[in-house]
């Protein structure tokens, strides 16, 4: 189980991404409370879910864009982290 530290330009933390062996990856923020998890699914894209495994955007990464519930670009790479912390 790997952790990552995410910090601000200024060094400040301001969440945590635990990565189990299967690939999902738990967000948390800095008060160490749960934001939600990304997923893979069996196509290779990754799926963000927020707490209430509710779904909240999707990196497809045949075509290098994440989008959202409604099918809507949100841009280019992988921006799902930033889903959670905007």
């Amino acid at each position: 189980m790997a952790d990552e530290i995410l910090k601000d330009r200024h060094g400040i933390r301001y969440g945590k991404v635990t990565t189990d062996a299967r690939g999902n990856a738990a967000v948390y923020d800095k008060m160490n409370l749960k934001l939600g998890t990304i997923r893979p699914d069996s196509m290779g894209n990754l799926i963000a879910y927020d707490k209430m495994n509710r779904k909240l955007a999707v990196y497809d990464s045949k075509q290098n864009y994440t989008k959202d519930t409604k099918g809507r670009r949100l841009g280019k790479g992988n921006l799902l982290l930033n889903v959670f912390f905007q």
